[in-house]
């Protein structure tokens, strides 16, 4: 997710661009204008002096200094009251299997989203755990994002090189990172399989050094696609040889990742030691027949102060595959947002979400609480800051996404919640976390909610046309 989330789809707005205004050549691009030169604005020796007179030595800045720079900032800062008072009671809980671990990888979205549906499976067929193959989905993923990148390299063909939004994408052509909409794209199109019928491999473990292998590759690759349209190429031309480069980057996700099933046999033992008969699927009839959730029932909501409430939203080039749409969303006030993720809950629907993972978090503990952390009074410097700066100022941003799997309500209103991660069992609570109330307040941004929770108004919503923001949005 992002920031897990890529950063790699923008080949609309440099199309749009290619459509709407053809470029200029290379050496008639306007030239760049640096940013100027500031004199007055320099750290000149009397500020210098002045910050130095600022701070007096004394016995407790010695023993500040003293204490910090020998130790780890967060053990110093670590407010121990709210961990005094952490327990890991929940008032409702939904039954989860045992807990996943994407390892060093990016795909947070994947997981949680497999882990949102394997409740069901492991009530239809009376099992302790289930898991869905995280590594199927992942293959195919990666090769929808390689063919999106081959298609926008073909998109933008007349783009000077130089040009800012098509370095950008050039930068990160292969990330690992997602959103809610390319779970559902993938598995309506792709299906699903039980773990064992493709397991993890080293390279989804430590997926950086083959992403690292085949964004060359796909550089490469666009090089050439670039140079034949230079050399006269059509477009049908150029997607010819973009059909020869996906089978080099099919042949290396093969090798890194295994070759994805086209059929597997499914066979497992229920809880009372019970053997099922075996029974032969494609992976899209196992979706289909076995799972047989529909998808489309799911909606995504934020919640953020930097977009107007209940509106429609769309996020450009926040996709996976060049002929699904984009992810799209409806912004509620945080009262409501907190409200149908609550109502899902007690409905005994695990909820898929995403937050800003780095915030006030112990993964020791699996503490997440406002204010987990006291840098302010370590320091003597006043670290508040709102919300909607935070958003706008780069600070805050949706990083991770987990699923909600339990809530603990006192006095009628929810104190925490319990949150399945996919950090593996080693981190938390034996691999759970738990978010305080006010940390969801300021740090959970989206949730995506089944249609039967969702008001009327709400879901009108969604009939509405979308606005559309773009794909460098600060929450994307």
């Amino acid at each position: 997710m992002n920031k897990s989330l890529p950063l790699l789809f923008i080949f609309l707005t440099a199309f749009l661009t290619l459509v709407l205004a053809q470029p200029l050549p290379a050496e008639e691009q306007k030239p760049h204008k640096p940013l100027p030169v500031v004199p007055e604005g320099a750290l000149t020796r009397p500020l210098i002096d002045n910050l130095r007179g600022s701070f007096t030595l004394d016995a407790p800045a010695r023993s500040a200094i003293n204490a910090v720079s020998n130790n780890n900032i967060r053990s110093l800062s670590y407010n121990r009251s709210i961990v005094a008072e952490h327990n890991n009671v929940f008032s409702h809980k939904i039954e989860t299997g045992k807990i996943t671990s994407q390892n060093k990888s990016g795909r947070c979205w994947l997981f949680a989203a497999l882990n949102l549906l394997r409740p069901r499976m492991m009530k239809k067929y009376h099992v302790d755990n289930f898991e869905f193959s995280q590594n199927y989905l992942f293959f195919w993923d990666k090769m929808e994002k390689a063919n999106l990148f081959l298609e926008t390299i073909i998109a933008t063909r007349d783009l000077n090189i130089k040009d800012k939004k098509l370095r950008f994408f050039l930068s990160d052509p292969f990330a690992d990172g997602g959103q809610w909409n390319y779970a559902v794209a993938l598995i309506k199109k792709y299906g699903l399989v039980p773990r064992q019928v493709m397991e993890e491999t080293a390279n989804t473990s430590d997926s950086s050094v083959m992403d690292s292998a085949i964004s060359t590759i796909l550089r490469k690759d666009a090089a050439a696609l670039r140079k034949h349209h230079t050399d006269g190429k059509s477009v049908q031309d150029l997607r010819a040889m973009k059909e020869a480069m996906l089978r080099d980057i099919y042949r290396m996700l093969a090798i890194c990742l295994g070759v994805p099933p086209s059929r597997f046999e499914l066979r497992y033992e229920d809880k009372n030691k019970k053997a099922s008969a075996p029974r032969p699927f494609t992976p899209l009839e196992f979706y289909e027949k076995e799972v047989a959730v529909n998808l489309d029932d799911y909606f995504c909501l934020y919640s953020s102060p930097t977009w107007k409430y209940n509106c429609h939203y769309m996020i450009d080039m926040d996709r996976n595959m060049v002929d699904k749409p984009n992810i799209s969303f409806v912004n509620l006030q945080m009262q409501d947002f907190k409200a149908v993720t609550l109502a899902s809950l007690l409905g005994n629907e695990p909820v898929w979400f995403g937050a800003d993972v780095d915030k006030d978090v112990d993964r020791a503990t699996g503490i997440m609480a406002k204010n987990l952390y006291d840098y302010s009074d370590l320091f003597g410097v006043d670290f508040s800051f709102s919300k909607e700066e935070r958003i706008l100022y780069g600070e805050a941003t949706v990083g991770h996404a987990m699923v909600f799997a339990g809530v603990d309500i006192v006095n009628g209103k929810p104190v925490k919640w319990l949150v399945e991660n996919s950090w593996g069992k080693d981190r938390g609570n034996e691999g759970f976390f738990t978010i305080y109330d006010d940390w969801f307040d300021e740090n959970v941004f989206q949730v995506i909610i089944q249609r039967r929770f969702l008001s009327v108004p709400v879901l009108n919503l969604f009939k509405t046309e979308p606005v559309a923001l773009p794909e460098d949005d600060p929450l994307r």
